[in-house]
């Protein structure tokens, strides 16, 4: 509703001005003395636990997620081509019961992200177990994400800076678009820098 969503954009902009104080008190910090040896294994645990609470949580500020498990039901379970058949003229109660817009008409997103959009579909046939599904997809590609953030980091400083991963890790927009409302853009950073990476190490796929 209305109410929750203007609650929700409040909580994030405290959430916002909080991690920034916090991110500037570290910077301070690690100017002024080296980084503890536990400190990295405290940042990765913490971080990978605040990103599974962030995933558990439904989407509130997009239906976006829905679109993504609508075309991918198209396409994964009915066999149908997404760019064609939009998902209301498909005879699927399931596709029927999913909060979005967009079902009307076909799919604007490119085959990785439709293909994606279909796995949960192979795993169960409830709305719950669509939206578990692709939330734990997005866990698992934020978690790549954050590994290829710090090889990258390793590769291009002598030491990894705590606030860099943080940055990562407890930045509320990010936490919020990649694993609350759980946007494709996840999946499309991921590759996007493990190639940035790939070039770095000059380690060509091709």
């Amino acid at each position: 509703t209305a109410d929750v969503r203007q609650f929700v954009a409040s909580a994030l902009v405290a959430w916002v001005a909080v991690f920034l104080a916090a991110l500037a008190l570290m910077m301070r910090r690690e100017r002024r003395a080296p980084v503890p040896p536990r400190a990295p294994a405290a940042v990765w645990a913490l971080g990978i636990v605040v990103a599974a609470a962030a995933a558990l949580v439904p989407p509130i500020m997009s239906s976006d997620t829905f679109d993504y498990l609508a075309y991918g039901r198209v396409a994964v379970t009915h066999r149908l081509n997404p760019y064609a058949v939009p998902p209301n003229t498909v005879d699927d109660p399931l596709l029927g019961s999913l909060p979005t817009y967009w079902t009307f008409q076909p799919s604007v997103y490119g085959p990785l992200g439709v293909l994606l959009g279909g796995v949960p579909s192979l795993l169960g046939d409830t709305d719950a177990g669509l939206v578990g599904g692709f939330k734990a997809l997005s866990f698992l590609a934020f978690v790549a994400l954050a590994f290829v953030c710090w090889r990258l980091l390793r590769e291009t400083r002598h030491a990894v800076p705590m606030s860099a991963m943080m940055a990562l890790f407890g930045n509320p927009v990010t936490l919020w678009l990649l694993l609350v409302d759980a946007h494709n853009e996840v999946f499309l950073l991921t590759l996007l820098l493990a190639a940035v990476l790939s070039a770095v190490r000059r380690r060509w796929l091709l």
